[in-house]
C-alpha cells in the first residue's frame, strides 16, 4: 500500500483514526497520508463573503490544527501531507483519492440519528457507495 486518503471533519469520531492510521503505516514503511478536509459548499459560501481575508487565516488555522491532531504521524515519521478542499465532502473525497491514485479512502462514521440519516445521509455511506477505491469506516 502506498497512499491513503484520509477524509477528515474535525469530528470525535475522527480522533480515532490516529491509532488507525499509525496501526497500518508500521507495515508499509513508504506509506503517504493525504489527510483531505473538505469544507462543504454552505459553509464555504459563509466564509468566502468576507472579503478581508478571513477565510485564507480561517484555512490557516485549520491547517495548523489539522497538523497539531496528526502531529503524531510526524513523530512516527509516517509521510503525510494536508489538503483543504471545497465542496461536496463524499464527492470530494472520492475524486481526490481517484486522482491521487490512492489504495485506500479512511472516513470515520459519526453514527447520525436515522432520522437525519435517512434526510441527509451521511458521508461515509455515500463514500461506500460510489467509490471505485476500498474504503475504511472507523468507527
Amino acid at each position: 500500500m502506498r497512499r491513503i486518503v484520509l477524509g477528515y471533519d474535525g469530528s470525535a469520531v475522527a480522533k480515532k483514526d490516529i491509532n488507525d492510521i499509525l496501526a497500518l503505516a508500521k507495515g508499509f514503511p513508504d506509506l503517504h497520508i493525504d489527510i483531505l478536509y473538505v469544507i462543504p459548499y454552505n459553509q464555504a459560501e459563509d466564509e468566502t463573503i468576507d472579503l478581508t481575508g478571513k477565510f485564507s487565516r480561517t484555512n490557516e488555522e485549520r491547517i495548523r490544527s489539522i497538523k497539531e491532531h496528526f502531529k503524531a504521524l510526524a513523530e512516527q515519521q509516517v509521510s503525510h501531507s494536508v489538503e483543504i478542499v471545497i465542496g461536496n465532502p463524499a464527492e470530494r473525497i472520492i475524486e481526490y483519492a481517484t486522482v491521487k491514485d490512492a489504495d485506500l479512502i479512511m472516513v470515520g462514521h459519526r453514527g447520525l440519528n436515522p432520522l437525519r440519516e435517512a434526510f441527509v445521509g451521511s458521508v461515509s455511506r455515500k463514500v461506500i457507495r460510489e467509490s471505485p477505491i476500498p474504503v475504511y469506516v472507523i468507527k
